[in-house]
């Protein structure tokens, strides 16, 4: 294979510490969902050649082992079988060169997708995130044709092919996530999923922010949900989460964290977003077209000056708004806090961090019902993906052996 090569004469710094990419493939898409924090319009998809300037600068550059390629959107299926096979075997031949590991990801409404299309994914090795908000018989207007989209998924899942629940949290659902739960349970049969809360940002700027008592009335229904099954059934990960933090004090709470997870999270630093035309943005929460907080170009040449600039961008953004996290170190809540979304904090009209009241709400009802909330880490430690940090001498050798675990999407997007 020719290879496409980017390699400046001086080490591109910008992605010294990348693991995570968020590939915008197009800015495309079959749905106009109202919550939307994209900018949906037509035009054209990433060229395949802006995506080997990507991987070049990644497999060059990066002194991480393991990289992770995320394709999004607008909606990603919309580019052609064909793009994605020219660029996983590139993304794998750069790899091997410089002996890296890659993962794949798609994250999808699964609307249109083709049988052809399904079988293609699974042949290259890309898992599906896919993003739904409940069953057919509760009115969510946001999300139009969820019909569809879940038998979609049941083909999917019928070929094998790897795919992981993400629910949106918005002002439609929130009050049936007791339901959710067990449509989750029966009908889709997953032991993982992630629900995030909808901020009113992109196409969804007009809206107005979620109420905190909303917010926790989602995620209270979905704790009592695991209460009742003891952690067995469904688990929601954000919840998962922070039942480790509340109980595993013994743990280091840097292993609980994740790119999102932090006060200061991993935009520009460990995870990156690209546009169609290569413009590198802090991670993939931001539009496609938000000049306001592009870091640079795949295109542009390595200077000095253009290394400090992005690192100066990097950090004046992870300073925005400061007065969110004013009180953080006296919060007692801060033993399982996630600290919000800065790119949705910065981005909305409000700039308020909309999850910081409803955490002390949990916060206060996992102490209330703390008891109860032990029995569910039994069931929690049986998923491999959180047994590892738990301390084996706690909980037994065979913490998180478990052949039936289904494996969600390692959501970065929402």
């Amino acid at each position: 294979m020719q290879q496409t090569s980017t390699t400046n004469l001086i080490k591109d710094i910008r992605f010294t510490n990348i693991g995570a990419l968020i590939v915008k493939v197009t800015h495309r898409c079959n749905l106009d969902c109202s919550y939307c924090y994209e900018n949906i319009t037509k035009g054209e998809d990433m060229p395949i050649e802006t995506f080997k300037a990507l991987v070049d600068k990644v497999m060059d550059n990066s002194i991480r082992e393991k990289i992770a390629f995320i394709f999004h959107g607008g909606e990603p299926t919309l580019v052609s079988t064909t793009w994605y096979q020219e660029a996983v075997k590139y993304a794998n031949y750069k790899a091997a060169l410089v002996n890296k590991t890659v993962r794949y990801s798609l994250q999808t409404n699964l609307l249109n997708v083709t049988y052809e299309q399904l079988k293609a994914f699974k042949d290259l090795e890309i898992n599906l995130g896919v993003s739904v908000d409940g069953p057919v018989d509760i009115p969510t207007p946001y999300r139009k044709r969820a019909a569809k989209a879940i038998s979609n998924l049941h083909l999917a899942n019928s070929i094998g092919l790897k795919t992981g629940i993400l629910l949106n949290i918005n002002q439609t659902n929130y009050q049936y996530f007791d339901k959710i739960m067990i449509w989750l349970e029966n009908e889709i049969k997953v032991r993982l999923v992630k629900a995030n809360v909808a901020y009113a940002v992109g196409h969804g700027i007009g809206l107005s922010d979620m109420y905190p008592e909303h917010i926790h009335q989602a995620y209270s229904s979905i704790l009592n949900y695991m209460i009742y099954t003891k952690g067995t059934k469904v688990v929601e990960e954000n919840m998962a989460i922070e039942l480790l933090r509340f109980f595993e004090t013994k743990v280091n709470p840097s292993k609980f964290s994740s790119l999102c997870g932090v006060e200061k999270c991993g935009a520009g630093k460990e995870v990156v977003g690209v546009t169609t035309e290569g413009n590198i943005l802090p991670c993939g929460r931001f539009e496609w077209n938000n000049q306001d907080f592009f870091l640079g170009n795949l295109q542009e040449q390595i200077t000095s000056v253009v290394q400090d600039k992005y690192l100066s961008l990097v950090k004046s953004f992870h300073s925005l708004v400061p007065e969110n996290w004013f009180n953080c170190k006296t919060c007692a809540a801060k033993q399982i806090c996630s600290y919000g979304c800065q790119a949705f904090i910065v981005r909305s009209n409000s700039q308020m961090n909309i999850e910081c009241i409803p955490t002390k709400m949990r916060y206060e009802y996992l102490q209330d019902k703390s008891n109860q909330f032990r029995e569910v880490l039994n069931g929690i430690k049986q998923i491999s993906k959180f047994a590892e940090l738990i301390p084996k001498s706690e909980y037994g050798d065979n913490a998180g052996d478990n052949p039936n675990y289904n494996d969600t999407y390692d959501d970065i997007r929402d």
